[in-house]
């Protein structure tokens, strides 16, 4: 037996502190097209602005949000193959891939958009987001070949194949901080909660998943490796697929000739 099985495990896990703030184009573009002789500060010590359109000022924005990620993946598989005979054997194969992270974002009273004259009324913004997704997978092949007097060549292939995908994620946002000092760990203290003139709080949650079944099969036959043959059939299962028509068979047929071996 330990001969003819083979086993092969992978497990991998990824931990990750993001800082997400400036990770785009944004900021760099900004202090591109900022006039060069603007200064960074005003005379009190306050950041300088400008009220063009879509200006603002990077330092600023750098200073006064918060935007960070803490995220976890992990995934692993084992494939296991056993050769029943010298042209036959069986295969099964079985993964997990998860993913999950935390969301926070905070947004001052210093900030510019959150001054006063604005809808914020120059008090903070903040919200947080938890998000889930995982999938797993298992599939069972088993595969024969064989050739005939050094000229013809069979291949077979037939397998079951199970895929299952979730996502999960939740969001929750207040405003009316007239405090920084929390960040985002006191959500409760906006007052946004009682103020209707601030801009209203939000919250939200969604979940989906779907399932794909499928059995297949494929034949190869080959002449003299030049003239090939092949043939395809999956029939599969989906819970996406409309809902008098959960199955369906997807066929496919191919020919091929290898000049180089004429």
């Amino acid at each position: 037996l330990q001969d003819r099985l083979t086993m092969s495990l992978n497990i991998a896990t990824n931990f990750n502190d993001a800082n997400l703030l400036g990770g785009g184009t944004g900021d760099f573009e900004q202090a591109i097209q900022r006039n060069p002789t603007a200064p960074l500060y005003n005379e009190d010590g306050t950041f300088f602005e400008t009220e063009a359109f879509n200006n603002y000022n990077p330092i600023s924005r750098l200073a006064n949000r918060l935007s960070k990620r803490n995220q976890q993946t992990t995934s692993a598989d084992l494939r296991l193959q056993l050769q029943l005979l010298e042209n036959w054997s069986v295969a099964a194969f079985g993964s997990y891939d998860r993913n999950t992270y935390n969301n926070r974002y905070y947004r001052s009273s210093k900030d510019w958009e959150n001054r006063v004259g604005t809808d914020y009324q120059g008090m903070g913004y903040a919200s947080k987001e938890n998000y889930l997704d995982w999938r797993k997978t298992f599939e069972m092949t088993t595969d024969y070949r064989k050739t005939f007097n050094h000229t013809h060549t069979i291949t077979a292939m037939a397998g079951y194949s199970y895929q299952y995908y979730t996502f999960e994620k939740f969001n929750v946002n207040n405003n009316g901080f007239t405090t920084d000092a929390f960040e985002d760990w006191n959500l409760g203290a906006g007052s946004a909660i009682n103020n209707t003139k601030l801009p209203r709080p939000g919250m939200g949650s969604e979940k989906q998943d779907n399932t794909l079944v499928a059995f297949f099969g494929r034949i190869n036959y080959s002449y003299a490796d030049k003239y090939h043959l092949q043939g395809i059939l999956r029939h599969e299962g989906s819970s996406r697929f409309g809902a008098n028509h959960k199955w369906g068979n997807f066929p496919a047929v191919s020919a091929g000739w290898t000049i180089s071996e004429e």
